[in-house]
């Protein structure tokens, strides 16, 4: 991967936390083990937009009108973050926050759902994905500096590659 440029960051007042606009393909799976493909559209700290066709978003949330702001309906997303050198398996249980037709989208992503994350599966999950939001909203170059206050050096001479400043 290397020094990759940031995602775009969604820039609205009315958020709590900044969206970074993403396209990761996730596996939804449904309180009644119904499993749908969809693509994550935009990602914060507190939640995710996901875009998926209207057969899929059915299978999902086959009662999808009552669902409104109520948070009840919960899911299992699974999906791969980009994290430094790996793609790091991330699932989190969600709920969902709200569902909105697109319109002009294409059929596979025709139905906006925005979720809240509920659980993370374990702590470790939770830290990979805290640190691929860090590398989302802070330009590669800098990361070093905003985690540590200072650059780490390479040396291509050594076997670690990092040199110790």
């Amino acid at each position: 991967m290397g020094t990759k440029k940031r995602a775009r960051i969604i820039n609205a007042e009315r958020r709590q936390f900044p969206r970074v606009a993403i396209s990761v393909p996730l596996v939804l799976t449904g309180a009644k083990g119904q499993t749908v493909n969809a693509l994550m559209h935009n990602v914060s700290p507190g939640g995710m937009q996901v875009r998926l066709g209207t057969e899929a978003a059915a299978a999902l949330l086959p009662k999808r009108d009552e669902i409104g702001n109520s948070g009840v309906v919960s899911v299992l997303a699974r999906f791969l973050v980009p994290l430094r050198e790996e793609r790091v398996a991330i699932s989190v249980k969600c709920v969902v926050a709200h569902v909105s037709p697109v319109d002009g989208a294409l059929a596979a992503a025709r139905i906006a759902i925005g979720f809240r994350f509920k659980r993370f599966k374990n702590k470790k999950n939770l830290r990979r994905f805290v640190l691929f939001l860090e590398e989302q909203l802070v330009p590669i170059e800098d990361y070093e500096i905003y985690l540590h206050g200072h650059p780490l050096q390479h040396n291509k001479s050594s076997s670690k590659g990092i040199k110790k400043v």
